[in-house]
């Protein structure tokens, strides 16, 4: 009987369930490609470094590598989120589903979750600040309900915790119809990326804030593999 390693469960689809939607642990180890294991999006940057353990390294900036393969999203709730370490102040990192200018766009940075669409301009919901050599998961929640967009943080591992919320009822129904990813800014270490396409309802806080906390916690000791008690949703 063989033993599974970590990394090996983590490329096993049932380990992060039918609900997500988008999933890039990250954990490589060589190479200059990252590779998104829930649709095969494979994206290659030369700045991508292997120098610490269970995270990419390095400033990646890729616009549109998934054009055509990313799923769409619509008529369902929307929870995205990231782990990783900034080396600087600033909006250190954003990545985005889709094009702001003719689809939906949610998206994320070092600063804000984000919704865009031609419907109507962005809402953002923001997070309490990261600092340089902070690690951080940030995370937001659209519910596509209510058109509720919720942000959660946590930071040098403190639990996660929520943040702000705004209304986004405007983008309601939306539809990421331009299927691609792009990635900026700079993150030193970058140990996940996440979206999470829920059909039929959200998570309460308490149970959506246990589940992050515990990725977050599992995702910086190089253990990739997403809560099982997201899937049912």
């Amino acid at each position: 009987m063989s033993i599974l390693t970590h990394k090996m469960k983590t490329a096993r689809k049932d380990y992060f369930g039918s609900n997500c939607k988008f999933f890039m642990p990250m954990n490589e180890g060589t190479g200059t490609t990252v590779t998104d294991l829930a649709s095969g999006v494979a994206c290659t940057s030369a700045s991508i470094a292997h120098d610490t353990p269970h995270a990419i390294s390095g400033n990646i900036s890729i616009s549109d590598q998934s054009a055509g393969t990313v799923p769409q999203l619509t008529g369902a709730h929307l929870l995205m989120y990231c782990v990783g370490i900034p080396i600087t102040n600033a909006a250190f990192f954003t990545w985005a589903l889709g094009k702001a200018t003719t689809g939906f766009n949610p998206s994320l940075s070092g600063s804000v979750g984000s919704i865009n669409s031609p419907a109507g301009a962005a809402v953002t919901a923001a997070f309490a600040g990261v600092t340089a050599t902070q690690t951080a998961m940030l995370a937001f929640t659209f519910n596509n309900s209510t058109g509720e967009l919720r942000s959660y943080q946590g930071v040098n591992g403190a639990g996660v915790a929520f943040n702000a919320t705004a209304d986004a009822s405007l983008h309601l129904g939306q539809t990421i119809t331009d299927n691609e990813l792009s990635f900026g800014g700079i993150v030193n270490q970058q140990y996940l990326i996440c979206a999470s396409h829920l059909l039929t309802t959200l998570p309460s806080d308490a149970d959506l804030i246990t589940y992050l906390d515990w990725t977050y916690q599992q995702a910086i000791v190089g253990h990739k593999v997403l809560d099982s008690r997201l899937i049912p949703y």
